[in-house]
């Protein structure tokens, strides 16, 4: 049920929240996490309030960031949709840069037209 599956979303990220709490960070360094958890020290006095607005905080930011992924993924398969052309040629570029099939960190750097089209730069290599 709904419930428990909230439950037990609350319950991993304040897991994953108890062990940064553990870690100190210089200042210069701080992630959002580290920001979060000093702003909750900061201005609620109950530990269940605390908690309340790291997770919830915590939710948002994994929400946010899975909806823009979803959107820059969605906008990178409409242009390729759109120009065929440009799924030849990404295709050709794969197989070049993975012949065995097998996309690995090393193969990144040779995706050349791959990265301008998640950078929205197709426009850009059709001129």
């Amino acid at each position: 049920d709904v419930k428990s599956l909230e439950k037990e979303i609350d319950s991993l990220i304040w897991e994953a929240v108890c062990e940064r709490k553990c870690q100190q960070t210089p200042l210069l360094k701080k992630e959002v996490l580290q920001m979060i958890l000093e702003e909750a020290m900061d201005h609620f006095a109950s530990k269940d309030e605390s908690k309340h607005f790291i997770v919830d905080n915590c939710k948002n930011i994994y929400f946010a960031g899975h909806e823009s992924t979803s959107v820059a993924a969605s906008w990178c398969l409409m242009l390729l949709a759109l120009h065929p052309e440009w799924q030849t040629h990404i295709s050709d570029e794969m197989s070049e840069a993975c012949p065995n099939g097998v996309l690995d960190v090393d193969s990144l750097p040779k995706l050349k037209s791959v990265n301008s089209v998640f950078l929205n730069r197709l426009p850009l290599f059709m001129r």
